[in-house]
């Protein structure tokens, strides 16, 4: 289970999840995803439901992250803003990306 704690930027009114047990980059790109899904996390959910039933789900993005999502259970986060040939990223399994969603959305 990924644990996180809720966090505020001081003069923003936006809250963002830090993961402090996690290390760089993989600790800034989950950041990134939950600010990128927010108000569409039933979406993501459906999507992420879509995979686990076989599908691959390319090019789930926003602004900030591109999430991957394959049938055989794994998840990749790109950073949306490295342009470079190895972009930045992680990787997760669909059932941590799922409870991620459930959990942020408590």
């Amino acid at each position: 289970m990924l644990k996180f704690e809720l966090s505020q930027i001081p003069g923003y009114s936006v809250i963002f999840a830090n993961f402090p047990d996690e290390p760089e980059p993989r600790r800034l790109l989950l950041g990134r995803l939950l600010l990128d899904i927010f108000d569409q996390e039933d979406f993501c959910l459906s999507e992420i439901a879509r995979a686990e039933a076989g599908a691959t789900v390319l090019n789930l993005y926003n602004n900030l992250v591109d999430m991957e999502l394959y049938p055989d259970g794994r998840v990749l986060l790109y950073d949306l803003n490295d342009n470079s040939d190895d972009p930045v990223h992680t990787e997760l399994t669909l059932a941590e990306a799922k409870q991620l969603i459930l959990d942020w959305l408590d």
